[in-house]
């Protein structure tokens, strides 16, 4: 697949992070009520001759691009998914408004608490399986002993991949109604079928090389998405969906729909 505009929009991050770099190397953008940034530690590590200004751009771009957009545009795709699906949305809805009054849920609410809503752990996992924001394969090399992946033989040092996206739409591994958004199936199934679906999640993907913002994220998520259920409601406009998917960047950006948003009473 094309990365289609991947040049010009990889440099606006290139040139964002530059800004933000020279700025704080020079004293610019520091001031008294100044909090401690992750540029703070990486400047001084250039002093010593622990880093160099090629590295620290090239982390920082890192942050800027892996740590927001990819949490951003599953928090969209949650909202649309729930918006498109209002049986879930008002299921989701029930459990978080008898987590409010029991006491289990706080306002805001807390990660430990959000755990502890199978439901709403559901809907997130269901989302991020048909909507998982990186689209490029998770690629890996081919050892020095070459390997044999379904049927066929791959020399050493072949480079070969995994994209979430086909993996997560399997019938064989998420049933006949994969391309469904339906959280039940992360409750229904049992610990072996549970096993299956766990393996093959890479939303986040896996092994030693699984994203290493992975916890954070959940935590946003976990966190944010029962604020907007229980303090918004929304539906989706009549004939305003455009498409389902738009690829920019190496990322599979959020779905074109618009909603009505309305904060709840009562």
């Amino acid at each position: 697949m094309p990365m289609l505009g991947f040049e010009p929009n990889v440099k606006k991050v290139l040139d964002f992070g530059n800004y933000h770099i020279n700025n704080r190397a020079s004293g610019r953008s520091q001031s008294p009520q100044d909090r401690s940034n992750f540029l703070d530690k990486m400047l001084p590590m250039e002093q010593t001759g622990k880093s160099s200004r090629s590295h620290t751009r090239h982390a920082t771009v890192q942050n800027i691009a892996a740590g927001s957009d990819t949490t951003a545009i599953s928090l969209t795709a949650i909202i649309a998914f729930l918006t498109m699906n209002p049986h879930t949305l008002t299921t989701l809805r029930k459990e978080l408004d008898n987590a409010t009054t029991s006491g289990a849920l706080s306002d805001p609410a807390q990660f430990t608490e959000a755990q502890k809503l199978p439901y709403l752990q559901a809907v997130i996992l269901e989302a991020l399986r048909l909507h998982p924001a990186v689209g490029a394969p998770m690629t890996r090399v081919i050892g020095p002993q070459g390997a044999h992946l379904a049927g066929h033989y791959f020399p050493p040092g072949t480079k070969v991949g995994v994209n979430a996206w086909v993996l997560h739409h399997n019938p064989s591994i998420f049933g006949s109604d994969a391309d469904l958004f339906r959280p039940e199936r992360w409750l229904t199934a049992n610990r072996e079928e549970r096993s299956v679906l766990d393996r093959n999640f890479l939303a986040f993907g896996s092994g030693p090389r699984t994203c290493i913002g992975k916890n954070i994220s959940l935590l946003e998520m976990s966190k944010v998405v029962p604020q907007i259920v229980r303090k918004y409601d929304f539906e989706a406009v009549p004939n305003e969906v455009g498409e389902k998917y738009s690829w920019k960047t190496r990322w599979f950006s959020k779905p074109d729909f618009k909603a009505v948003v309305k904060r709840r009473v009562g």
